[in-house]
């Protein structure tokens, strides 16, 4: 299930009901990932890296590259998609038409002093990860099952199927249970509007022009007596997501402006 989070009155720019984020299934799935698989709850060794682990695992599916130390001055590279390894280090060498060099020591002292550097390995062989991230549906399906593995948590748990909104979201916007959507049919439902009559100064007319027209959903069911007058009131919080029945429609997105 995916879901929109909507203004409830105009608000900051925004019109009532105005999509101000619209949460695939895959980006939901994505920010609980994200936060399970975090560095932070690797932990360090002695010597200050992290531990291999979760975290490890995860970077190991989504990250283009490997970065592995294997002397004091040279870290070797794998493609993790392809195998292919190549060996760089303080002398230019040339790496997919670039000329690429590295203080492996220097850049290792900078990153571990981050506190939340994505370091693994042990001194002198330490390993990290870079390149493009690959977030796809079948990357994160490999990702949550080392999350299972590791922890026992899944991705069909309740609380992984919904963006984490805090209190006061809840209390000021109406989060709203849609069946799924892609991020590219997404995309408009949170674009701005311009008037581009003079291409060289357009001019921003609304913050949104896709809306839905949340009072006509009433009552939500959360519980029946639902009310638009709950919806506005900022004591109360209102979470659509609750709701017994299926998903809403993608089509009560509309394009208004």
């Amino acid at each position: 299930m995916a879901e929109v989070l909507l203004t409830v009155r105009a608000q900051s720019g925004y019109g009532d009901g105005d999509v101000l984020c619209a949460f695939s299934r895959r980006r939901i799935r994505c920010c609980h990932a994200a936060m399970l698989c975090h560095v932070r709850k690797a932990g360090v060794t002695r010597a200050g890296l992290r531990r291999d682990g979760l975290a490890r695992d995860a970077q190991e599916i989504v990250y283009q590259y490997r970065f592995a130390r294997v002397s004091a001055a040279d870290v070797e590279r794998t493609d993790l998609a392809t195998g292919d390894v190549v060996t760089f280090g303080p002398t230019p060498t040339i790496i997919d038409g670039k000329r690429q060099h590295m203080d492996v020591a220097a850049f290792v002292r900078r990153r571990v002093r981050h506190a939340n550097h994505r370091v693994f390995g042990t001194p002198g062989r330490e390993v990290w990860y870079g390149g493009r991230q690959d977030m796809s549906d079948a990357a994160l399906d490999r990702v949550w099952a080392r999350i299972e593995h590791h922890t026992g948590r899944r991705d069909d748990e309740p609380v992984h199927t919904r963006w984490p909104l805090t209190p006061h979201e809840l209390r000021v916007f109406l989060a709203v249970p849609m069946e799924d959507f892609t991020d590219d049919e997404a995309a408009p439902w949170v674009a701005p509007e311009y008037d581009d009559s003079d291409p060289e100064n357009p001019v921003l007319v609304s913050k949104r022009r896709h809306r839905v027209a949340w009072r006509d959903l009433m009552p939500l069911d959360i519980p029946p007596t639902t009310r638009a007058e709950d919806v506005l009131n900022r004591t109360k919080s209102v979470d659509a997501r609750d709701r017994a029945a299926p998903p809403f429609s993608r089509a009560l997105v509309r394009q208004v402006r």
